[in-house]
């Protein structure tokens, strides 16, 4: 934690304010169980600049499933795009390569593919089955009728690529909040682009694979104020006291 010493973040967690819980084990391990979610009321300051800022975006951020009918531009996607890849990624490889779609029709023609594949494996698939109901209606479109979809696909020779990839991914997500769009990662097309033969349709090397579709529009409504909690989970400090 820059520019603050353990012993005054751990005073900090613990005060009534900072709505943490604080257990330490009688070795040198100390674990601090959150129970509410992060930036809430806490300042932190980086090099003499407030990152409020910044925090508050990472955590209004929300996966947007309705879109408008306005369009995104080509030079709009490919501003996000090259902002996006400014990631920290192993052994700088940049293992990234990018496909957009932007016709809904052939967004939708890769919706249907898709539930249909799904619903074809579904006994072999036990994480698609509580969406079953959604993937058989045929009004359900899996892209959401976004303008814009970007598929990312990464070089299987770069060993961290789904980590680098995914990075990227995220980056569009905050992107698109910062510049009042909408964007969500969509696990169910996932089948339908990891296939040799939609990497061929689209031009892909045989050495790169899927790792995210993301699409991105403008949000037909505001979202939530608030997003759903985050779960209780630990951290743990190993600060060598015995």
């Amino acid at each position: 934690m820059p520019d603050l010493y353990l012993e005054q973040y751990l005073r900090e967690l613990t005060s009534e304010s900072s709505r943490h819980q604080l257990f330490a084990s009688q070795c040198s391990l100390i674990t601090i169980k959150t129970v509410y979610i992060a930036g809430q009321g806490r300042k932190v300051r980086t090099g003499g600049h407030d990152v409020n800022t910044f925090r508050s975006l990472i955590t209004k951020r929300r996966s947007c499933r309705n879109y408008s009918d306005e369009s995104l531009s080509p030079e709009m996607l490919t501003d996000l795009i090259h902002a996006a890849v400014w990631v920290p990624n192993g052994s700088n490889n940049q293992p990234w390569r990018f496909v957009v779609i932007t016709d809904r029709s052939l967004m939708k023609q890769y919706s249907d593919a898709a539930k249909s594949d799904w619903l074809a494996r579904l006994s072999e698939t036990p994480h698609m089955q509580q969406y079953e109901k959604a993937i058989r209606d045929p009004k359900y479109n899996i892209f959401y009728n976004a303008p814009a979809l970007v598929i990312i696909y990464g070089n299987t020779e770069s060993y961290w690529r789904v980590y680098d990839c995914s990075m990227v991914a995220y980056n569009l997500h905050l992107l698109a909040e910062e510049s009042g769009l909408g964007a969500c990662w969509i696990g169910f097309a996932h089948n339908v682009f990891a296939t040799r033969e939609a990497k061929a349709a689209f031009g892909i090397p045989e050495n790169y694979e899927l790792v995210a579709p993301v699409i991105l529009g403008h949000p037909a409504s505001s979202h939530p104020a608030e997003g759903t909690p985050r779960k209780p989970f630990s951290i743990s400090f190993y600060t060598g006291i015995k």
